[in-house]
């Protein structure tokens, strides 16, 4: 049963948005022939739910069914800290909008695997001070995932998916 304020049009419009960012998060099977032991699998599930960097970012958007997005920050990692810039593509949406975000980066193992595309689905308004609270997930195929608690502002409605790609800056 569909919610009453979703049409199928809509749906189908975020349907293949959805599924890409989906695909992204496909997970590679263990063979069968090497089972892993369960224990193996406790200490490879606490690794990956460690934090092993955190981020800031601040991007701007704009919508208008589809949207565009451009921004920059900071990846912590190693004691390190390495500037990035930020471009995303989207489809689903309206209005204008900045996010100012901190977070935390899960799964990166080698600094050359935060660079990549991530995929997002978002869905919210911003209109001054109301704003949808909580948590922004993103991850990349090399398996990096990145928790931002954002605080937006402007007037956006936002409903669909993104791909956003994060580059290191060159200083």
């Amino acid at each position: 049963m569909m919610p009453p304020n979703l049409s199928r049009r809509r749906l189908f419009a975020v349907a293949p948005g959805a599924a890409l960012v989906l695909a992204g998060c496909e997970a590679t099977p263990t063979p069968a022939t090497q089972p892993t032991p369960p224990e193996a699998d406790a200490l490879s599930t606490a690794v990956a739910n460690r934090a092993v960097g955190q981020v800031t970012l601040r991007r701007n958007q704009v919508a208008f069914i589809g949207n565009v997005a451009w921004g920059s920050g900071t990846l912590t990692f190693d004691g390190n800290t390495h500037p990035v810039l930020i471009r995303g593509l989207g489809a689903g949406g309206f209005g204008v909008s900045r996010m100012d975000a901190t977070g935390d980066v899960f799964n990166l193992r080698r600094l050359s695997d935060f660079e990549g595309v991530y995929g997002q689905a978002r869905a919210g308004v911003v209109a001054g001070p109301i704003q949808a609270r909580g948590f922004v997930w993103l991850q990349n195929p090399a398996g990096v995932r990145i928790r931002l608690r954002p605080v937006r502002q402007g007037v956006a409605l936002q409903v669909g998916a993104d791909g956003i790609l994060i580059q290191f800056r060159q200083t």
